[in-house]
């Protein structure tokens, strides 16, 4: 190009120097979009993907939709770190969740310093660090009481540290519900 000419047709498509406008939208009918200054690359064929390049123009990380499902995936090592199906539920490295949020691993709650919600019930887990202590609650708090919270197990242990306190046992079919404490109650 020189330095008027802004459209060329070239072997193979067309080369464009500057902006393109439309009205109508643009439509690639085969190929890829892709710009030569940030590494945009979105294909369509099995499925709509953006790829996200760095400054070494390596995709990290795509995003995309694919049969319905939304996806950020990691380029690198080739795994999905957080997809949404049609239906709304959410995944954490996993690619099938089915409820509403699942995730596959261990997942921590930090600080509650962005303050205690005024309305709402449910399940709420914090962690304070001023206190240096994890907080477990079923509360409503428009009403401003707690409600039932229901723990299942064959067995539910209480620790302090790794030490059990408490251990109680299940019971069913005309067996007694045992109950241990390595504490005075």
């Amino acid at each position: 190009h020189d330095a008027s000419e802004k459209f060329r047709t070239v072997t193979g498509g067309i080369s464009v120097t500057g902006s393109i406008a439309s009205s109508g939208g643009l439509t690639v009918t085969s190929g890829n979009i892709r710009t030569n200054d940030g590494g945009v690359s979105i294909f369509g064929a099995g499925g709509a993907v953006l790829y996200l390049n760095d400054s070494d123009d390596n995709p990290d990380y795509q995003l995309q939709n694919i049969g319905g499902a939304f996806a950020i995936k990691d380029s690198t090592s080739n795994v999905e770190r957080l997809s949404i199906t049609s239906a709304g539920n959410v995944g954490i490295v996993t690619t099938v969740p089915q409820s509403k949020l699942e995730l596959d691993g261990r997942f921590r709650i930090l600080d509650n310093s962005d303050g205690t919600p005024s309305t709402g019930k449910g399940l709420e887990i914090s962690y304070y660090t001023s206190d240096d202590m994890a907080d477990i609650l079923s509360y409503d708090r428009g009403g401003g009481s707690y409600k039932k919270l229901q723990i299942r197990g064959s067995s539910i242990e209480l620790k302090k540290n790794n030490t059990v306190l408490c251990n109680v046992g299940t019971g069913g079919n005309g067996i007694t519900v045992g109950f241990s404490t390595t504490l005075n109650l």
